[in-house]
């Protein structure tokens, strides 16, 4: 599975900067993705079903989201100085 993984992550990072549109794109839905995620929770959350297993995916869904992200700004942290991004 490795091998598949690093396959995939060259072959879509192989197409940065060959069009100037698809980065554009892609760094417009990396910038809303945050906000979109946490406003489609929220939506979600707010609109009454009452189904416990509703409820209990959302609330994973947001821990799982920001155990990521406290996970992402702890490494940012720690790394070396000198790291590439």
């Amino acid at each position: 599975m490795y091998e598949f993984d690093a396959a995939m992550t060259h072959a879509i990072n192989g197409l940065a900067e060959r069009s100037a549109a698809v980065d554009f794109l892609m760094i417009w839905i990396s910038a809303i993705g945050v906000p979109l995620l946490v406003l489609a929770v929220a939506g979600q959350w707010w609109r009454r079903t009452d189904k416990p297993h509703t409820r209990h995916a959302l609330v994973a869904a947001g821990l799982s989201f920001l155990l990521g992200l406290a996970f992402n700004q702890l490494i940012l942290t720690l790394r070396p100085p000198d790291a590439a991004l």
